[in-house]
């Protein structure tokens, strides 16, 4: 095998690339296989071989080529899928073939795999899963064999097998201590860009995102340059992403990444420099246009570095100069004279020698005449006298900016201000400045297609967050003042509101400074429509806070923070967030840290939800059933009760019919605690106030119950009659056609009720008592008008 330096591992001889394994793909003796339980009979032993590190590395270097032979010799034989189904049984002893601390089993199971995978795909992806750490693994090995076999056998593994799982894999390697294997995820990166199927790519472009991102800030070197290059292969395919990307990082890194596409563009521009096809563009496929085209002289391309040239901007200057007219044309021996500098450019350079005496003088007469004509074709305003007096103002300015006395002696006046007008458009619409020594105007300016931005900057945010969290005491206050005005900027992004809210969270688990609570306030104004994610944890920070402090100057600011929580989120929201926080059993809260948590849900229900909000909801359910565990318990009982009981109270308050269809589902002990809490200290409270007594309500009182009585006793006087007339048969005709019974219909209820007894044994006297107290008792009038029927 031949040994080829790998641009990925620097280094000398001992080392593979990708076409050392492309050439050994075929390089394997030939194995017939009849059937396919001889094609199985041979994976087993193949199996049987490989899955033991101790046996002879010849041998399991020998069935490594077999598993490729039967490959190449045996699919027509037993089938595609019949041979698939083989190969996937070869992932344990192929992944331990990859661990081999032999360089040559490494070698030939990476070739092996790279091979199965190149020619079948994500049809082997769970070989390609349970191989690819093992091959990452490889790259800090310090033999660079088994370094550049590893590294080689992840390019056709991440080109060839694409599935969200592998992708998963790599983005683990992102933190890596180790600098290969950050590099060489770069390299992947690439390969993803390049040839994964656009639909796959939709998913994770913003992981490759941030994986780049974290890549050019890398404190290796190499692994920053592996990650530019996978940013101008975003730029070429994903323009859009690479946009957002270039806005998301800060002021030094859009430098570095603007001077990476110049330098990748300067290799075209030397390798363009004398060709053809970059020739032909400037004189427009014609030697006429040559002849006007000026000559960009070895000396301007030596003064700039090649990372600072736009091919497009000088091709737009050379063409609006060949497009002057020219009063005399070039003779054939100016033409053939070409510049042969070390630049390589060959356009045609007219020389003041190759002109004549007459040509040399219309130039000169031409640049001398006086801004002050009338006749003068100059336009600008007037200028001072040449010092030089030999060239003209336009060619001094151009050779101010050029730096080239044989170019600038070559142009005409016309041709030089109509280059000195290209080049100063072109520095207007770069938004350059207008200085003729800054050569930064011709780095290519990449504007974003859709701002990101207009009031804060990221890396603004990136730096007070930093800052927030540095172990030095004054970055920290300095950060934290800088924090309470980034809060409430309207602009800022998921990403960074997500940030914000965990400097927060750690900032209110310190010590207790006035200026982060009024962050908190600002931060929860500014943005509560989009902090539900960040309500929880930063109001179990909160009642922790609350229920620590001492100071009641600091509880004050505390309690400033809640009301500011409590008034700006959606009360449902709240309740939710306080529930799950209440029974998670992570988020451990100290007795009074509880008694916060039950004052704030107190007032949450009394003073910001409506009345009749539903909460029958398996939350709530579970909050009553912790509240309670809260208030048996005997140690914290003295402070936690009044406050569950407020709480209580607030729920019936709220809705009463929720609040009994939650306790329906409680045991007994607990229904029975809660309606004892409300009688005692609820119902009073929230139950309508009884109305006041009046005359009139006691008058219909009253006529009701004479009513009633009178009734009564019309029925006694008829019962009698009818059991008289049981006994005496002669008198029932004279009770059924003398007495007629009017009103018995309406107590037909209470005549079967009395008759529940057998008839002889009734007393009337006592029936007649018994139903006048009970009418009495049910009208809240027994006390004032009880009757003594003994009378």
């Amino acid at each position: 095998m031949s040994r080829v330096v790998s641009r990925t591992v620097p280094g000398g001889a001992c080392v593979v690339n990708k076409d050392d394994f492309l050439k050994s793909f075929n390089d394997v003796d030939k194995v017939s296989v009849s059937s396919l339980a001889d094609a199985k009979s041979k994976f087993d032993q193949v199996i049987a071989i490989l899955s033991k590190s101790q046996e002879d590395w010849n041998k399991r270097r020998t069935q490594l080529q077999i598993i490729r032979s039967i490959v190449i010799n045996c699919e027509d034989v037993i089938g595609r899928d019949q041979l698939l189904g083989q190969l996937v049984r070869l992932a344990d002893c192929l992944d331990l073939s990859v661990k081999d601390l032999r360089s040559q089993i490494l070698r030939e199971a990476a070739i092996t795999c790279s091979f199965l995978f190149e020619k079948y795909g994500n049809d082997v992806h769970q070989i390609a899963e349970r191989c690819l750490p093992t091959a990452f693994s490889q790259l800090a090995v310090s033999t660079k064999v088994m370094a550049t076999s590893g590294a080689t056998l992840t390019l056709f593994l991440v080109q060839y097998v694409q599935t969200k799982q592998i992708f998963t894999c790599l983005t683990t390697y992102s933190t890596s201590k180790d600098k290969n294997q950050r590099r060489q995820l770069c390299v992947l990166l690439e390969i993803v860009i390049e040839h994964w199927n656009d639909k796959l790519k939709k998913s994770i472009l913003p992981q490759i995102m941030e994986l780049i991102k974290s890549a050019i800030s890398d404190a290796d070197p190499e692994t920053r340059a592996a990650g530019r290059k996978a940013f101008n292969k975003l730029d070429a395919i994903h323009s859009e992403e690479a946009d957002k990307l270039f806005a998301s990082v800060d002021a030094n890194k859009q430098k570095m990444l603007r001077a990476s596409d110049a330098a990748s563009s300067s290799t075209s521009v030397n390798s363009e420099r004398g060709s053809a096809p970059f020739r032909s563009k400037l004189s427009a496929g014609s030697v006429g246009g040559m002849r006007n085209v000026p000559n960009i002289s070895s000396k301007f391309l030596a003064q700039r570095s090649a990372s600072a040239i736009d091919t497009k901007q000088v091709t737009r200057m050379t063409t609006s100069v060949s497009r002057t007219p020219n009063t005399r044309p070039m003779t054939t021996r100016t033409l053939s004279k070409v510049d042969t500098s070390p630049g390589g450019s060959k356009f045609a350079r007219p020389t003041v020698g190759t002109l004549g005496p007459r040509t040399t003088s219309n130039l000169r007469a031409r640049g001398s005449v006086p801004t002050s004509q009338p006749g003068s074709r100059n336009g600008s305003p007037p200028r001072r006298p040449s010092t030089t007096g030999t060239l003209p103002m336009e060619m001094q300015r151009v050779k101010s900016n050029l730096g080239s006395s044989s170019f600038v002696s070559s142009l005409t006046p016309d041709q030089a201000e109509s280059l000195q007008k290209a080049m100063n458009t072109a520095k207007e619409s770069l938004g350059q400045p207008s200085r003729t020594e800054d050569d930064e105007f011709l780095l290519p300016k990449r504007k974003p297609k859709t701002p990101q931005k207009s009031a804060v900057d990221i890396s603004r945010v990136e730096a007070v967050i930093r800052a927030c969290v540095s172990t030095s005491a004054n970055e920290k206050r300095d950060g934290i003042k800088m924090l309470s005005i980034i809060v409430s900027e309207p602009n800022l992004s998921q990403i960074e509101l997500k940030n914000i809210g965990q400097v927060l969270n750690r900032l209110l688990g310190e010590a207790t400074n006035p200026v982060v609570l009024e962050s908190v306030a600002s931060f929860v104004k500014a943005h509560h429509s989009r902090l539900s994610e960040w309500l929880k944890l930063g109001l179990g920070k909160m009642f922790a806070k609350k229920g620590s402090e001492m100071m009641p100057i600091m509880k004050k600011h505390i309690v400033t923070t809640i009301n500011a929580i409590l008034s700006s989120f959606d009360p449902a929201l709240q309740l939710k967030a306080t529930c799950e926080l209440m029974c998670d059993p992570i988020h451990l809260l100290s007795p009074k840290a509880r008694v916060a948590l039950l004052e704030y849900l107190t007032d949450l229900l009394e003073k910001h939800m409506e009345r009749g909000s539903p909460f029958n909801t398996k939350e709530v359910k579970a909050t009553i059933l912790k509240m309670f565990s809260w208030m048996s318990d005997q140690r914290n009982m003295q402070q936690i009760v009044p406050h569950g009981e407020k709480v209580l109270c607030g729920l019936f308050a709220l809705n009463a019919a929720d609040f009994s269809a939650l306790f329906n589902d409680f045991n007994p002990d607990y229904r029975e605690w809660a309606y004892r809490i409300l009688q005692a200290h609820g119902h009073n409270q929230h139950a309508p106030a009884p109305e006041s007594p009046s005359p009139v309500r006691d008058q219909q009182v009253r006529a009701n119950i004479s009513n009633t009585a009178a009734q009564i006793e019309d029925f006694v006087v008829a019962r009698n009659f009818e059991l008289s007339a049981e006994k005496s048969p002669t008198s029932r005709g004279m009770l059924t056609s003398g007495f007629k019974r009017t009103d018995a219909e309406p107590l037909r209820p209470l005549e079967s009720d009395m008759n529940t007894q057998r008839m002889d044994d009734i007393s009337i006297n006592e029936s007649f008592d018994r139903l006048k107290v009970r009418i009495l008792e049910t009208t809240g009038f027994y006390a004032a008008f009880k009757v003594d029927f003994q009378e």
